[in-house]
C-alpha cells in the first residue's frame, strides 16, 4: 500500500476512535461520571487506542511532508494527504500544526529544488 493510502486509512481510524472517545465522554457527562475515577466500561482501553492512532498517523504525515516530491505524482500524494485531513473538503485555512500546514511547507520546499532554489 503506497505511503499516502497508509496516511488515509491511519487518518480515518484515528477519527473513527477520536469519535468514539468522544462520544463515551458525552455518555459519562450525561451520567454524571468522572473519566478518571468512573469511567465508562472500555473508555480508557479506546483513549489508549485513540493516542496509538494519532502517533500513527502523525508519523505518516511526518514522513510523507520529510519526503522531497521530485514529480506531479509526489506533489499531488502531498495534496490527497492535506484533503485527507480536511474530509475532502476545500482547504481554505492552514492551521498551524495541521496536515495542510505541513504539506503546504513541504510542496513549498520541493517546488524550490524543483525550480533550482533553495529557501
Amino acid at each position: 500500500m503506497a505511503l499516502t493510502d497508509q496516511y488515509i486509512v491511519a487518518e480515518q481510524g484515528y477519527c473513527e476512535l477520536n469519535t468514539k472517545v468522544d462520544d463515551m465522554e458525552g455518555e459519562m457527562s450525561k451520567l454524571g461520571r468522572d473519566r478518571d475515577v468512573n469511567p465508562l466500561r472500555g473508555y480508557k482501553a479506546a483513549v489508549r487506542k485513540k493516542e496509538i492512532a494519532d502517533r500513527q498517523y502523525c508519523r505518516i504525515e511526518r514522513r510523507i511532508a520529510d519526503m522531497r516530491a521530485t514529480t506531479i505524482e509526489g506533489l499531488s500524494a502531498k495534496v490527497r494527504c492535506a484533503l485527507a485531513y480536511a474530509k475532502g473538503e476545500e482547504i481554505d485555512e492552514i492551521e498551524g500544526g495541521s496536515c495542510a500546514d505541513s504539506m503546504a511547507r513541504s510542496i513549498s520546499d520541493d517546488l524550490q529544488q524543483i525550480m533550482g532554489k533553495r529557501a
